[in-house]
């Protein structure tokens, strides 16, 4: 990298420079901005067409690396996985939250349930208890006559 610019260095500092006639009686701000006027005109014709030049290589040499890489297609993987996995999270989601309205509902009804079941024994040993005890009062009664 220093040898490059040591070279170009030198090929400037080779280059015939432009001297101001005294004899012409010239201005020093006019001359260099001739100078500067010349510069951009030789520069801009063959710059533009050596950035053109650069451009279209830059542009196909990132098409091949692109290609390589294979980046668009890894991109839709990547995008599709993603999408599969957000459903699947959104679907857990659903089955856990689901779960957990069975176990509350679980939790607070089926005590209850057991308490009615048992009140329900209770009540039905408590009619047969009724029922024979009027069964055998009728009986007394019926044997009365």
């Amino acid at each position: 990298m220093i040898q490059k610019w040591r070279s170009a260095l030198s090929e400037i500092a080779e280059l015939s420079g432009h001297h101001l006639r005294k004899e012409a009686n010239e201005n020093e701000s006019n001359t260099i901005q001739e100078i500067v006027g010349n510069v951009e005109t030789w520069t801009s014709a063959t710059t533009v067409s050596r950035l053109e030049k650069y451009l279209c290589e830059i542009d196909s040499a990132v098409d091949e690396i692109y290609e390589e890489l294979d980046v668009e297609s890894k991109i839709d993987v990547l995008e599709k996985s993603l999408s599969e996995i957000n459903s699947a999270v959104k679907e857990k989601y659903q089955e856990l939250n689901m779960k957990s309205k069975i176990d509350v509902l679980e939790k607070s009804i089926v005590p209850k349930i057991d308490v009615l079941q048992k009140s329900l024994v209770w009540i039905g040993s408590a009619v047969e208890e009724i029922v024979e005890s009027d069964d055998e009062s009728d009986d007394d009664f019926f044997s009365f006559f």
